[in-house]
């Protein structure tokens, strides 16, 4: 399976994993949507991400790889995306 790692499968640590990332993904995209660009775009996008995330743990194993792909290069994007507004809009978060 995995070599040592199985223990990455279960169920909970898939969660926690999720919940981490979408917190983070949070602490991220807020500051420069609420004090900077003021774009909503990348917060939508990255809880679009997140979706797809959750159908591929919710749907069929067929769809998975496809859904984990399309998840994780969206929230990809709407980090770079933040990122580009932040710097076009001179965003000063600290």
């Amino acid at each position: 399976m995995l070599g040592g790692f199985a223990w990455l499968e279960h169920p909970f640590v898939e969660g926690a994993f999720i919940i981490t990332s979408l917190l983070l993904a949070w602490i991220s995209l807020f500051p420069g949507w609420r004090r900077g660009h003021g774009r909503a775009e990348p917060v939508l996008i990255v809880f679009g991400g997140f979706l797809s995330i959750t159908l591929a743990h919710l749907l069929a194993e067929s769809f998975e790889p496809a859904l984990m792909t399309l998840g994780g290069l969206s929230i990809a994007a709407a980090h770079l995306m933040n990122w580009r507004l932040t710097r076009k809009y001179g965003c000063r978060l600290a």
